[in-house]
């Protein structure tokens, strides 16, 4: 059955805009700390990329509809490397998920006041459940979330325009480029699946185009947007687009530190139904080993961690390229 690519389009960027982006963390690590010109220089790069990547994983879905993420890593090196790289999969799996867990439990203290500890045992513990019983059950949260937050991102932009910026240090090109290409290493690995599943519903390469073009126009808009605000901040912490928001009220920021936890929330149970349907029920409840990583600051756990599978995430979305050599088919 053949689909919008608008549609496609919007899955695209739910599936990016994730804990670290809502929360503005991501950002400021990856684009804002660069200061104006290095931020704009890493997201002319990033979205160049973004957008021809993403056009090239739904094409290759396209093309064989068969295809998946396992396959393209069969094809592309050698048979005992795969069981390796099925393992960092796993692994970023489960630190995903520590990660949702430490944004669950810092946004729960905005809201409700709650020690981060334990906001990231519910926000967990929460996330176990639902996954054991289906996911369904949240999958018109996160169509409803995704313009939500897009307005409230947007809002908090427009409200801190006139706002001085900080003074930021200078940033070389081989800074900002290089956490350019981190962040779209990460990224494109983890949205890969769903692209190439988008793709088996793309009636030809215009489609795709125009679903990669405008989905990688949204999430560019809404970064612009964010590092503009981040800019704003004397001290950025691990919540810095919930602390911009409840320095424009109180009640603003409650209100998109509760966002950000369904976002969170959301995000979390798609890492959680991936190792459970990829790995077994086992490593699902397993998952509870990670509470005491989640307590750990948020902020600090993007920050090092983020790089570190953006670098090692190239292995596993350059079969992509790899695949690039075989002819597509017109549709």
């Amino acid at each position: 059955m053949k689909s919008s690519w608008l549609a496609a389009a919007l899955v695209y960027t739910g599936t990016v805009i994730g804990a670290g982006f809502a929360s503005g963390q991501e950002i400021w690590q990856f684009f804002a700390r660069h200061g104006t010109w290095g931020a704009a220089g890493a997201l002319l790069v990033t979205g160049a990329a973004l957008a021809f990547l993403s056009w090239l994983a739904m094409e290759t879905g396209r093309h064989d509809p068969s295809l998946t993420i396992d396959k393209l890593l069969h094809n592309t090196y050698p048979t005992w490397a795969v069981p390796m790289l099925d393992a960092v999969v796993l692994g970023f799996l489960v630190i995903g998920v520590a990660v949702v867990g430490a944004g669950g439990g810092t946004a729960l203290n905005h809201v409700v006041h709650w020690p981060v500890g334990l906001g990231a045992f519910i926000t967990i513990m929460a996330t176990l459940v639902v996954v054991e019983r289906g996911p369904n059950a949240v999958k018109w949260v996160n169509t409803l979330l995704l313009p939500y937050l897009i307005v409230l991102t947007l809002f908090v932009s427009y409200r801190t325009w006139e706002w001085t910026p900080q003074p930021t240090p200078a940033s070389s090109p081989h800074e900002w480029m290089l956490s350019a290409l981190t962040y779209l290493s990460y990224n494109i690995f983890t949205a890969m699946a769903v692209l190439m599943a988008l793709g088996r519903a793309m009636p030809s390469p215009r489609a795709s185009l125009k679903a990669a073009l405008t989905g990688t126009g949204i999430l560019v808009l809404l970064a612009t947007a964010e590092v503009h605000a981040l800019l704003r901040l004397e001290t950025v912490r691990d919540l810095p687009m919930v602390d911009l928001a409840t320095l424009i009220g109180r009640q603003w920021g409650r209100l998109y530190a509760m966002s950000l936890w369904v976002a969170l929330f959301t995000t979390g149970v798609g890492e959680a139904l991936a190792i459970r349907t990829h790995y077994g029920r086992r490593w699902l409840w397993a998952l509870v080993l990670v509470v005491p990583a989640a307590g750990l600051p948020f902020g600090q756990l993007v920050a090092r961690l983020y790089p570190v599978m953006g670098a090692v995430s190239l292995l596993l979305w350059l079969p992509l390229i790899v695949n690039r050599s075989k002819p597509l088919r017109e549709g």
